[in-house]
């Protein structure tokens, strides 16, 4: 788990909101990321951006995603909405998905150390 920034796309204006969402990670492959959103609505299909950076292997990484899957959920804390989301990435490198690999790697390893679980 990690914070990512979550640029949503306006569809009304053809173009990212300037101001990013601040999120939680639930999963992350070389193929694309779960996250938590609390504040914004997606839908399956809607186009994001996210920048996140890993520091197990000090790299930054930005790219453009789709949403595959966007439940809705209540925090059952304040009776909040929001959303379980499921990105895949969009024109990803070869290189990019090697530093995710390698970073999902390191936390691996990294845990494993520790005895974490």
């Amino acid at each position: 788990v990690f914070p990512i920034d979550v640029y949503l796309y306006d569809f009304k204006a053809n173009a990212y909101k300037d101001e990013p969402e601040r999120c939680f990670t639930t999963d992350l492959s070389a193929g694309g990321l779960a996250f938590v959103l609390k504040n914004g609505r997606v839908r399956v299909g809607d186009k994001l951006k996210v920048a996140f950076k890993l520091d197990l292997i000090e790299a930054v990484m930005y790219l453009e995603a789709s949403v595959l899957r966007a439940d809705k959920k209540i925090n059952e804390e304040d009776n909040s909405i929001m959303y379980a989301v499921g990105l895949k990435f969009r024109d990803i490198t070869e290189p990019m998905q090697d530093k995710i690999v390698r970073y999902v790697n390191a936390v691996l390893i990294d845990r494993r150390k520790r005895g974490v679980q």
